[in-house]
């Protein structure tokens, strides 16, 4: 299994109540599903600051790179609708689990 980490930052706006998750739940979870390999995801967050992060995990290292251009491009419109910051974004193989 493998895992994309991206950190966000988010605007203010999304900061306020459930609207963070409501986007999380309405767009990006739909698009994740529709890409081979996404098996499931969690996101943190940080209220005050905006900082975010969402681990998504692969079912393949295969899956995960495949999923590589489809992703970009839904972090691409989120930051063009929602006003979303993409900080960073890492790969990792993921060593065990609970």
């Amino acid at each position: 299994m493998w895992a994309r980490v991206v950190e966000t930052r988010a605007p203010e706006a999304l900061r306020e109540g459930d609207r963070a998750k409501e986007m999380i739940e309405g767009r990006v979870i739909p698009a994740l599903r529709e890409i081979g390999g996404f098996q499931r995801g969690v996101w943190l967050g940080e209220r005050e600051s905006g900082t975010g992060l969402g681990v998504v995990f692969y079912g393949s290292k295969e899956e995960l790179d495949a999923s590589r251009d489809a992703t970009a491009e839904t972090r691409e419109r989120a930051a063009q609708e929602a006003g979303i910051e993409f900080v960073s974004m890492r790969e990792f193989e993921v060593i065990t689990q609970v």
